[in-house]
Protein backbone atom coordinates (compact mmCIF):
# COMPACT_ATOMS: atom_id res chain seq x y z
CA UNK A 1 0.00 0.00 0.00
CA UNK A 2 3.14 2.40 0.66
CA UNK A 3 4.76 1.44 -2.51
CA UNK A 4 1.35 2.41 -4.33
CA UNK A 5 0.87 5.85 -2.51
CA UNK A 6 4.27 6.93 -3.02
CA UNK A 7 3.91 6.01 -7.05
CA UNK A 8 1.14 7.91 -7.34
CA UNK A 9 2.67 11.28 -5.21
CA UNK A 10 5.37 10.62 -7.56
CA UNK A 11 3.20 10.73 -10.96
CA UNK A 12 1.57 14.17 -9.22
CA UNK A 13 4.53 15.02 -9.04
CA UNK A 14 6.02 14.52 -12.39
CA UNK A 15 2.99 15.58 -14.14
CA UNK A 16 3.20 19.64 -12.43
CA UNK A 17 6.88 19.48 -13.23
CA UNK A 18 6.15 18.87 -17.06
CA UNK A 19 4.44 22.57 -17.58
CA UNK A 20 8.25 23.69 -16.85
CA UNK A 21 8.11 23.41 -21.37
CA UNK A 22 5.19 25.14 -21.33
CA UNK A 23 6.18 28.38 -19.58
CA UNK A 24 6.90 30.14 -22.64
CA UNK A 25 4.89 33.76 -22.77
CA UNK A 26 4.28 34.05 -18.83
CA UNK A 27 4.92 37.46 -17.93
CA UNK A 28 6.72 36.39 -14.40
CA UNK A 29 7.20 32.67 -14.18
CA UNK A 30 9.05 33.17 -10.64
CA UNK A 31 5.90 34.48 -9.39
CA UNK A 32 4.40 31.00 -9.58
CA UNK A 33 7.00 29.26 -7.80
CA UNK A 34 6.00 27.33 -4.71
CA UNK A 35 6.64 24.82 -2.75
CA UNK A 36 4.37 21.95 -1.54
CA UNK A 37 4.19 18.76 0.02
CA UNK A 38 2.89 16.35 -2.50
CA UNK A 39 1.70 14.21 0.30
CA UNK A 40 -0.78 16.81 1.15
CA UNK A 41 -2.06 16.65 -2.83
CA UNK A 42 -3.12 13.34 -3.21
CA UNK A 43 -5.52 13.59 0.47
CA UNK A 44 -5.32 16.34 2.84
CA UNK A 45 -6.22 15.04 5.81
CA UNK A 46 -4.16 12.15 5.38
CA UNK A 47 -6.36 9.36 7.25
CA UNK A 48 -4.26 6.45 8.22
CA UNK A 49 -3.61 3.71 10.84
CA UNK A 50 -0.95 2.39 13.14
CA UNK A 51 -0.56 -1.27 14.03
CA UNK A 52 -1.94 -2.74 17.36
CA UNK A 53 1.70 -4.04 17.55
CA UNK A 54 4.20 -2.45 19.84
CA UNK A 55 6.43 -1.42 16.92
CA UNK A 56 7.80 1.57 14.88
CA UNK A 57 6.04 2.65 11.98
CA UNK A 58 7.08 4.55 9.25
CA UNK A 59 5.52 7.10 6.29
CA UNK A 60 7.07 8.87 3.68
CA UNK A 61 7.26 12.50 2.81
CA UNK A 62 8.65 15.09 1.10
CA UNK A 63 8.42 18.93 -0.35
CA UNK A 64 8.15 19.43 -3.85
CA UNK A 65 9.31 22.88 -6.32
CA UNK A 66 6.20 23.60 -7.85
CA UNK A 67 5.64 26.47 -10.66
CA UNK A 68 7.14 26.80 -14.49
CA UNK A 69 10.74 27.57 -12.74
CA UNK A 70 13.65 25.40 -11.20
CA UNK A 71 15.98 27.11 -9.17
CA UNK A 72 19.50 28.01 -9.64
CA UNK A 73 21.08 26.89 -6.13
CA UNK A 74 19.68 24.59 -3.87
CA UNK A 75 16.88 25.09 -0.99
CA UNK A 76 17.37 24.61 2.05
CA UNK A 77 13.53 23.46 3.55
CA UNK A 78 12.36 23.25 6.87
CA UNK A 79 9.98 21.00 8.33
CA UNK A 80 8.17 21.27 11.64
CA UNK A 81 4.83 20.36 13.73
CA UNK A 82 2.33 22.91 15.04
CA UNK A 83 0.35 22.19 17.48
CA UNK A 84 -2.01 25.09 16.89
CA UNK A 85 -2.72 23.98 13.59
CA UNK A 86 -4.81 21.51 15.59
CA UNK A 87 -6.45 23.53 17.12
CA UNK A 88 -7.55 25.73 14.20
CA UNK A 89 -8.84 22.41 12.56
CA UNK A 90 -10.67 21.29 15.18
CA UNK A 91 -12.71 24.73 15.12
CA UNK A 92 -12.89 24.32 11.13
CA UNK A 93 -14.43 20.45 10.92
CA UNK A 94 -16.07 20.52 14.39
CA UNK A 95 -13.84 17.81 15.33
CA UNK A 96 -11.93 17.03 18.97
CA UNK A 97 -8.62 15.64 17.47
CA UNK A 98 -5.27 15.76 19.79
CA UNK A 99 -2.19 16.11 19.07
CA UNK A 100 -0.22 12.69 18.48
CA UNK A 101 1.71 12.62 21.91
CA UNK A 102 5.46 14.14 22.48
CA UNK A 103 7.66 11.95 21.66
CA UNK A 104 5.86 9.16 20.04
CA UNK A 105 6.92 10.91 16.75
CA UNK A 106 11.01 11.20 15.32
CA UNK A 107 10.81 13.05 11.81
CA UNK A 108 13.78 14.80 9.53
CA UNK A 109 13.51 18.89 10.04
CA UNK A 110 15.68 20.18 7.39
CA UNK A 111 16.51 18.94 3.64
CA UNK A 112 17.70 19.85 0.36
CA UNK A 113 15.82 20.71 -3.14
CA UNK A 114 18.97 20.13 -5.39
CA UNK A 115 19.92 23.17 -7.67
CA UNK A 116 17.97 22.55 -10.92
CA UNK A 117 15.84 19.79 -9.08
CA UNK A 118 12.43 19.63 -7.68
CA UNK A 119 11.85 17.46 -4.95
CA UNK A 120 13.77 16.70 -1.42
CA UNK A 121 14.89 12.73 -1.48
CA UNK A 122 12.04 10.99 0.54
CA UNK A 123 12.29 11.83 4.14
CA UNK A 124 10.79 9.22 6.33
CA UNK A 125 8.09 10.22 9.86
CA UNK A 126 9.16 7.82 12.38
CA UNK A 127 5.73 7.09 14.34
CA UNK A 128 6.53 4.60 18.20
CA UNK A 129 3.34 2.78 18.64
CA UNK A 130 3.71 1.84 21.80
CA UNK A 131 3.21 5.15 23.18
CA UNK A 132 -0.11 5.73 21.25
CA UNK A 133 -3.35 4.66 23.06
CA UNK A 134 -5.44 2.29 20.73
CA UNK A 135 -8.62 3.55 18.81
CA UNK A 136 -7.69 7.11 19.49
CA UNK A 137 -7.68 9.57 16.93
CA UNK A 138 -4.51 12.01 16.64
CA UNK A 139 -3.75 14.36 14.83
CA UNK A 140 0.23 15.32 13.60
CA UNK A 141 0.20 18.50 11.14
CA UNK A 142 3.50 18.36 9.38
CA UNK A 143 4.37 20.94 7.23
CA UNK A 144 7.03 23.15 5.74
CA UNK A 145 7.92 25.75 7.90
CA UNK A 146 10.61 27.73 5.97
CA UNK A 147 11.52 27.40 2.06
CA UNK A 148 14.60 29.32 1.67
CA UNK A 149 12.96 32.36 -0.08
CA UNK A 150 10.32 30.30 -2.13
CA UNK A 151 6.89 30.68 -1.12
CA UNK A 152 4.84 28.02 0.95
CA UNK A 153 1.80 26.36 -0.50
CA UNK A 154 -1.41 27.93 1.73
CA UNK A 155 -3.60 24.68 0.89
CA UNK A 156 -0.87 21.91 0.35
CA UNK A 157 2.57 23.37 2.43
CA UNK A 158 1.13 20.95 5.51
CA UNK A 159 0.17 17.47 5.70
CA UNK A 160 -2.49 17.08 8.47
CA UNK A 161 -1.86 13.20 9.43
CA UNK A 162 -4.60 11.71 11.26
CA UNK A 163 -3.83 8.18 12.74
CA UNK A 164 -5.71 5.67 14.63
CA UNK A 165 -3.59 2.77 16.03
CA UNK A 166 -6.20 -0.10 14.92
CA UNK A 167 -6.51 -3.41 13.40
CA UNK A 168 -4.53 -3.20 9.78
CA UNK A 169 -5.80 -6.45 7.79
CA UNK A 170 -2.02 -6.58 6.50
CA UNK A 171 -0.40 -7.21 9.58
CA UNK A 172 -2.25 -8.37 12.50
CA UNK A 173 -1.95 -11.80 13.18
CA UNK A 174 -4.89 -14.03 11.74
CA UNK A 175 -5.57 -17.77 11.01
CA UNK A 176 -6.66 -19.26 7.83
CA UNK A 177 -9.84 -20.76 8.74
CA UNK A 178 -11.22 -22.68 5.21
CA UNK A 179 -10.32 -22.62 1.90
CA UNK A 180 -12.83 -22.36 -0.95
CA UNK A 181 -10.89 -21.54 -3.99
CA UNK A 182 -12.76 -21.74 -7.53
CA UNK A 183 -15.62 -22.93 -5.98
CA UNK A 184 -17.22 -19.40 -5.57
CA UNK A 185 -18.53 -17.08 -8.77
CA UNK A 186 -15.56 -14.87 -9.14
CA UNK A 187 -17.02 -13.68 -12.39
CA UNK A 188 -20.01 -12.08 -10.53
CA UNK A 189 -18.40 -11.30 -6.97
CA UNK A 190 -22.10 -9.89 -5.82
CA UNK A 191 -23.30 -13.40 -5.92
CA UNK A 192 -21.01 -14.52 -3.42
CA UNK A 193 -22.65 -15.35 0.09
CA UNK A 194 -20.41 -15.91 2.89
CA UNK A 195 -22.67 -15.11 5.62
CA UNK A 196 -22.86 -16.08 9.66
CA UNK A 197 -24.88 -19.39 9.95
CA UNK A 198 -26.56 -21.17 13.31
CA UNK A 199 -24.39 -22.72 16.07
CA UNK A 200 -21.42 -20.36 14.56
CA UNK A 201 -21.33 -21.87 11.28
CA UNK A 202 -20.30 -20.47 7.96
CA UNK A 203 -22.95 -20.54 5.15
CA UNK A 204 -21.50 -19.92 1.78
CA UNK A 205 -23.28 -20.00 -1.84
CA UNK A 206 -20.95 -21.86 -4.82
CA UNK A 207 -20.79 -20.49 -8.22
CA UNK A 208 -23.10 -23.57 -9.29
CA UNK A 209 -25.52 -22.18 -6.64
CA UNK A 210 -25.73 -24.83 -4.48
CA UNK A 211 -25.24 -23.04 -0.54
CA UNK A 212 -23.13 -25.07 1.96
CA UNK A 213 -22.71 -25.10 5.87
CA UNK A 214 -19.10 -25.34 7.42
CA UNK A 215 -19.02 -26.17 11.28
CA UNK A 216 -16.64 -24.05 12.91
CA UNK A 217 -13.64 -27.02 14.50
CA UNK A 218 -12.44 -25.97 18.56
CA UNK A 219 -9.40 -24.64 16.60
CA UNK A 220 -10.99 -21.83 14.68
CA UNK A 221 -11.27 -23.00 11.59
CA UNK A 222 -13.56 -24.59 9.78
CA UNK A 223 -14.29 -28.47 8.47
CA UNK A 224 -13.72 -28.89 5.31
CA UNK A 225 -16.81 -31.25 4.30
CA UNK A 226 -19.43 -29.19 3.75
CA UNK A 227 -22.98 -29.72 4.42
CA UNK A 228 -25.39 -29.18 1.60
CA UNK A 229 -28.24 -26.85 2.92
CA UNK A 230 -30.96 -27.51 0.22
CA UNK A 231 -34.25 -25.23 -0.04
CA UNK A 232 -37.66 -27.28 1.09
CA UNK A 233 -39.77 -24.60 0.64
CA UNK A 234 -41.21 -23.01 -2.12
CA UNK A 235 -40.94 -19.11 -3.83
CA UNK A 236 -37.17 -18.79 -2.98
CA UNK A 237 -34.49 -20.42 -4.27
CA UNK A 238 -31.17 -19.99 -3.85
CA UNK A 239 -30.04 -19.09 -7.64
CA UNK A 240 -32.48 -16.29 -7.05
CA UNK A 241 -30.88 -15.25 -3.22
CA UNK A 242 -29.27 -11.88 -3.01
CA UNK A 243 -28.36 -12.88 0.51
CA UNK A 244 -28.84 -14.84 3.59
CA UNK A 245 -28.86 -12.38 7.06
CA UNK A 246 -28.78 -14.11 10.52
CA UNK A 247 -30.79 -12.70 13.02
CA UNK A 248 -30.26 -15.02 16.23
CA UNK A 249 -29.92 -18.32 16.58
CA UNK A 250 -33.07 -19.38 15.49
CA UNK A 251 -33.71 -17.12 12.83
CA UNK A 252 -32.70 -15.41 9.55
CA UNK A 253 -34.07 -13.95 6.35
CA UNK A 254 -32.85 -14.48 2.82
CA UNK A 255 -33.67 -11.46 0.59
CA UNK A 256 -33.79 -12.14 -3.34
CA UNK A 257 -32.62 -10.36 -5.62
CA UNK A 258 -34.72 -8.09 -8.37
CA UNK A 259 -36.91 -8.08 -10.09
CA UNK A 260 -39.45 -8.48 -7.08
CA UNK A 261 -36.47 -8.75 -4.51
CA UNK A 262 -38.86 -10.16 -1.75
CA UNK A 263 -37.63 -10.77 1.79
CA UNK A 264 -38.68 -14.35 3.89
CA UNK A 265 -38.64 -15.43 7.34
CA UNK A 266 -36.40 -18.75 7.67
CA UNK A 267 -36.16 -20.22 10.59
CA UNK A 268 -32.75 -22.86 11.50
CA UNK A 269 -33.20 -26.43 12.91
CA UNK A 270 -31.41 -28.38 15.08
CA UNK A 271 -29.75 -30.19 12.16
CA UNK A 272 -28.65 -27.14 10.22
CA UNK A 273 -31.33 -27.05 7.80
CA UNK A 274 -34.14 -24.56 7.63
CA UNK A 275 -37.50 -24.18 7.14
CA UNK A 276 -40.24 -21.15 6.37
CA UNK A 277 -40.61 -19.80 10.08
CA UNK A 278 -44.10 -20.13 9.64
CA UNK A 279 -46.82 -22.22 7.53
CA UNK A 280 -48.40 -18.98 6.47
CA UNK A 281 -47.22 -17.63 3.50
CA UNK A 282 -48.16 -13.91 4.51
CA UNK A 283 -46.15 -14.87 7.98
CA UNK A 284 -42.49 -15.56 6.58
CA UNK A 285 -42.79 -13.33 3.35
CA UNK A 286 -42.10 -10.03 4.64
CA UNK A 287 -42.92 -8.39 0.96
CA UNK A 288 -41.48 -7.38 -2.23
CA UNK A 289 -39.22 -4.52 -3.45
CA UNK A 290 -36.64 -4.51 -0.68
CA UNK A 291 -33.74 -3.68 -3.17
CA UNK A 292 -34.33 -0.10 -1.93
CA UNK A 293 -31.88 -0.76 0.42
CA UNK A 294 -27.83 -1.56 -0.11
CA UNK A 295 -28.58 -4.13 2.89
CA UNK A 296 -30.29 -5.42 5.48
CA UNK A 297 -28.78 -5.32 9.26
CA UNK A 298 -31.04 -7.43 11.64
CA UNK A 299 -29.82 -5.01 15.19
CA UNK A 300 -31.23 -6.38 18.33
CA UNK A 301 -35.03 -5.47 17.90
CA UNK A 302 -34.76 -3.62 14.46
CA UNK A 303 -34.33 -4.03 10.74
CA UNK A 304 -31.64 -1.15 9.54
CA UNK A 305 -31.64 -0.26 6.44
CA UNK A 306 -29.34 1.24 3.99
CA UNK A 307 -31.11 3.62 1.84
CA UNK A 308 -29.65 3.15 -1.57
CA UNK A 309 -30.98 6.37 -3.06
CA UNK A 310 -29.79 8.59 0.22
CA UNK A 311 -27.29 6.81 1.78
CA UNK A 312 -29.46 7.62 5.41
CA UNK A 313 -29.77 4.73 8.28
CA UNK A 314 -33.53 3.78 8.40
CA UNK A 315 -34.91 1.81 11.44
CA UNK A 316 -38.25 -0.38 11.34
CA UNK A 317 -39.19 -3.28 13.86
CA UNK A 318 -37.55 -6.31 13.51
CA UNK A 319 -39.32 -9.08 10.92
CA UNK A 320 -41.49 -6.72 10.14
CA UNK A 321 -42.70 -5.94 6.62
CA UNK A 322 -41.66 -3.62 4.00
CA UNK A 323 -44.33 -1.16 4.59
CA UNK A 324 -43.66 -0.52 7.80
CA UNK A 325 -43.00 2.87 9.19
CA UNK A 326 -39.43 3.75 8.89
CA UNK A 327 -37.50 6.12 10.92
CA UNK A 328 -34.15 7.66 9.59
CA UNK A 329 -31.44 7.51 13.05
CA UNK A 330 -28.20 8.16 11.09
CA UNK A 331 -26.65 9.73 7.67
CA UNK A 332 -23.71 9.26 5.52
CA UNK A 333 -23.99 5.48 5.43
CA UNK A 334 -23.48 5.26 1.20
CA UNK A 335 -20.13 5.06 1.04
CA UNK A 336 -20.21 1.51 3.00
CA UNK A 337 -18.96 -1.66 1.13
CA UNK A 338 -20.68 -3.40 4.20
CA UNK A 339 -22.42 -2.90 7.32
CA UNK A 340 -22.63 -5.64 9.91
CA UNK A 341 -23.99 -5.88 13.42
CA UNK A 342 -21.25 -6.69 16.11
CA UNK A 343 -22.53 -7.28 19.52
CA UNK A 344 -23.79 -3.78 20.52
CA UNK A 345 -21.84 -1.70 17.85
CA UNK A 346 -22.58 -1.53 13.97
CA UNK A 347 -19.09 -2.64 11.91
CA UNK A 348 -19.04 -0.28 8.73
CA UNK A 349 -16.66 -0.97 6.00
CA UNK A 350 -15.69 1.52 3.64
CA UNK A 351 -14.76 1.48 -0.16
CA UNK A 352 -11.67 2.73 0.57
CA UNK A 353 -10.81 0.05 3.66
CA UNK A 354 -11.08 1.87 6.33
CA UNK A 355 -12.94 -0.01 8.99
CA UNK A 356 -15.58 2.29 11.45
CA UNK A 357 -17.63 1.00 14.78
CA UNK A 358 -20.23 2.78 15.56
CA UNK A 359 -21.77 2.73 19.19
CA UNK A 360 -25.15 2.00 19.32
CA UNK A 361 -27.82 3.25 21.92
CA UNK A 362 -30.63 0.88 22.97
CA UNK A 363 -33.33 2.29 19.95
CA UNK A 364 -30.82 1.49 17.36
CA UNK A 365 -29.84 5.30 16.81
CA UNK A 366 -25.69 5.01 16.17
CA UNK A 367 -23.35 7.71 17.80
CA UNK A 368 -19.65 8.40 17.35
CA UNK A 369 -18.12 6.35 15.06
CA UNK A 370 -13.93 5.00 15.58
CA UNK A 371 -11.56 4.19 12.66
CA UNK A 372 -10.95 0.22 14.12
CA UNK A 373 -9.02 -1.05 11.29
CA UNK A 374 -7.67 -0.04 7.93
CA UNK A 375 -6.96 -2.11 5.09
CA UNK A 376 -10.00 -4.01 5.08
CA UNK A 377 -10.19 -3.69 1.28
CA UNK A 378 -7.98 -6.06 0.61
CA UNK A 379 -10.89 -8.92 1.58
CA UNK A 380 -14.11 -9.66 -0.90
CA UNK A 381 -16.07 -9.86 2.24
CA UNK A 382 -16.67 -10.12 5.73
CA UNK A 383 -18.64 -11.43 8.08
CA UNK A 384 -19.10 -11.57 12.08
CA UNK A 385 -19.08 -14.24 14.16
CA UNK A 386 -19.67 -14.09 17.51
CA UNK A 387 -16.16 -11.55 18.32
CA UNK A 388 -14.19 -12.06 15.10
CA UNK A 389 -14.44 -11.35 12.15
CA UNK A 390 -14.29 -13.79 8.65
CA UNK A 391 -12.39 -12.10 6.05
CA UNK A 392 -12.24 -13.77 2.12
CA UNK A 393 -9.62 -13.22 -0.11
CA UNK A 394 -9.78 -12.91 -3.78
CA UNK A 395 -7.99 -16.88 -3.99
CA UNK A 396 -11.15 -17.85 -2.13
CA UNK A 397 -9.12 -18.52 1.28
CA UNK A 398 -10.79 -17.53 4.69
CA UNK A 399 -9.17 -15.97 7.54
CA UNK A 400 -10.73 -15.40 11.20
CA UNK A 401 -8.99 -12.47 12.99
CA UNK A 402 -9.44 -12.35 16.65
CA UNK A 403 -10.95 -8.65 17.33
CA UNK A 404 -12.31 -6.86 20.10
CA UNK A 405 -11.76 -3.14 20.74
CA UNK A 406 -14.42 -2.49 23.79
CA UNK A 407 -11.65 -2.88 25.95
CA UNK A 408 -9.87 0.53 25.06
CA UNK A 409 -13.55 2.06 24.31
CA UNK A 410 -14.78 2.69 27.86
Amino acid sequence: MKNKTGFVIMCIAALLASCDKYHSGISDPAAYSNVYMPRAVVNNPYITGLPLADTTYTFPYSAYLGGPLTEGKDLTIRFDVNKALVDSFNLRHNTTYELLPAGSYQFEKTAVISSGQRSTPALTLHIKTGDVNPFQAYMLPLGVTDADGQKINKTNGTTYYIFTRSYMAAIEERQQALSLGDALDWNDKNRIIMARGTQNTLVVRYKDNTVHVYTPNADGTFAPESRLLTETWPQIKWPDAENLYYINETDAVIRNTPYWAGLFYMQWKPDLTMQNASPEWTQWWLGDFWDKYTTIIPFKNYFLLVDKSTGDLLRQPLLSRVEAAKTTVGTGFANYRQVLAWGDYLLALEQEGNLWLYKMAADAVPGDKILVGTGWNQYEKIAVIGKDILALDTQGDVYRYKFDPTPYLH
